[in-house]
């Protein structure tokens, strides 16, 4: 296995690597050796008790190509039936806030506009809805609160300092932290999200491998 590369760049060491985690693999010798051969980096890998293997790597560049190469040996099979799943790295995740006090009839469009003028860039606006019941019916009530994910950038925090948008006085949030752990639509476990999720899926209506949105029984 290859020592670690030193020169790596300022960027890769202040980024917070997330760990990969493999399961089914039948030949550990030869999945460690298509590792060293192709990540052509320093990296450890840790069998944890259900057999699944963690795989920590150092860089951004590591990572992605060991990334693809699980990709890769999914459909070739070369070292067993594989799954796996990882979390986003930092440096790819929107940055996400939340935006007071703004009418519910204010479109994307509007609020997106005024973001970039103050050098953002949106790439999703929500307009956050919650569901209430009046006599029996179910009914859905938009509030003055959106939800804005912008493109990662040196310059997201600043949009803290807006004060006036689309001529109404705002208040800019932080998301409130998580406290319950994040279940994958794909495959339902816990722990990871759907987005970055190479495991077999599992609709949670009958059981069977397809996705949940794509179950035919009623």
């Amino acid at each position: 296995m290859k020592t670690s590369n030193t020169c790596s760049n300022n960027q890769d060491k202040k980024e917070v690597i997330p760990p990969i985690y493999v399961s089914e693999i039948q030949n550990i010798e030869l999945f460690t050796e298509l590792l060293n051969e192709k990540v052509g980096e320093y990296f450890t890998v840790k069998t944890n008790a259900n057999n699944t293997v963690r795989i920590k790597i150092n860089s951004v560049e590591g990572y992605r190509k060991s990334i693809t190469l699980l990709e890769n040996l999914k459909k070739d099979k070369t070292v067993g039936n594989i799954e796996f799943h990882s979390y986003r790295l930092k440096k790819d995740r929107p940055y996400e806030v939340y935006i007071r006090n703004l009418h519910p009839s204010t479109t994307p469009q509007e609020i997106a506009s005024e973001v970039e003028k103050m050098g953002h860039r949106p790439v999703r606006i929500t307009n956050v809805q919650i569901n209430k019941r009046h006599n029996g019916t179910k009914q859905t009530i938009k509030l003055p609160l959106f939800q804005v994910q912008l493109e990662p950038k040196d310059n997201n925090k600043n949009i803290f300092e807006i004060k006036t948008l689309a001529y109404t006085v705002v208040k800019i949030e932080e998301p409130k932290p998580k406290k319950e752990l994040p279940q994958c639509k794909k495959c339902q476990d816990y722990g990871h999200t759907r987005n970055y999720c190479s495991h077999e899926a599992k609709c949670v209506k009958c059981g069977n491998a397809h996705l949940t949105a794509n179950c035919k029984q009623i």
